[in-house]
């Protein structure tokens, strides 16, 4: 009987180690870790995109295994930890919780670099604790991104019309020395470009030159008023319909 009773002692113990709450536990469904664990009830913003001039809130409403007073509150911060947006602020209600978040907070936490009306995925870690050390997270992700057809570049939205913000953020075009160069917005991307025209039947591919080597569209004209679509490699046939050639304009990038 010595020997049951002493076995039994230790099961017992066993039991009680079990609801330790230490990292090692398997991870709940709300990211908690014990049993004893803040539980995050819900986890919402008040838009799905923030634009640069937006005001994000995220909300939360959280209780406690313990009663609601064993909550001492809970933090925002980048997926990996590795940097804070700050503290939730306690609401109205009890266990509602929410942080107010400009663009330049979200900014200073990960710099915000996105293409010319892109937007890009961030996702935002909650973690609640309560008086005993417990904690519980968890995500929620938003798009962020500039407003109009703005990029971001180091967070700061800005065109990428411009000769001095071609296509993506800082790139300027390179002056020519000849005609002038312009940032192309016809195409899907802006693109620094160059405009030559020549009343010679030469394909363009021969046309561009120099920082504007690459040909990306060709047109003959006729003096029928015709205006044709050509590849770049295509020299201008001399006549078209009733019209004959008159010029050839060749649209030049950079390689």
């Amino acid at each position: 009987m010595r020997s049951f009773g002493f076995v039994l002692l230790l099961g017992l113990a066993a039991c009680g180690a079990s609801d330790s709450g230490s990292p090692s536990d398997p991870a709940l469904p709300d990211g908690s870790v014990s049993p004893r664990s803040p539980t995050i009830l819900s986890l919402k913003t008040n838009v799905l995109t923030v634009k640069d001039t937006d005001r994000l809130v995220v909300s939360a409403v959280v209780t406690d295994p313990d009663g609601i007073d064993d909550l001492i509150g809970g933090e925002l911060t980048t997926a990996d930890g590795t940097a804070t947006y700050g503290a939730f602020a306690t609401d109205a209600g009890e266990g509602a919780y929410s942080i107010v978040l400009s663009w330049g907070d979200l900014n200073t936490a990960e710099t915000i670099e996105t293409l010319a009306g892109e937007t890009v995925p961030r996702t935002l870690k909650a973690t609640f604790f309560d008086v005993a050390g417990h904690a519980a997270h968890r995500d929620v992700t938003v798009d962020i991104g500039c407003a109009g057809n703005n990029a971001s570049c180091g967070g700061t939205c800005a065109p990428t019309d411009e000769l001095t913000s071609c296509g993506t953020c800082g790139h300027s075009c390179p002056q020519s020395l000849i005609v002038p160069a312009t940032c192309d917005t016809s195409s899907s991307e802006p693109q620094c470009s160059i405009f030559l025209t020549s009343n010679q039947r030469g394909a363009c591919t021969s046309s561009c030159w120099g920082s504007y080597s690459k040909c990306y569209r060709a047109t003959a004209r006729y003096t029928d008023g015709a205006a044709v679509a050509l590849g770049c490699g295509v020299v201008a046939s001399q006549t078209h319909g009733a019209g004959q050639f008159i010029s050839i304009d060749c649209y030049c990038t950079e390689p």
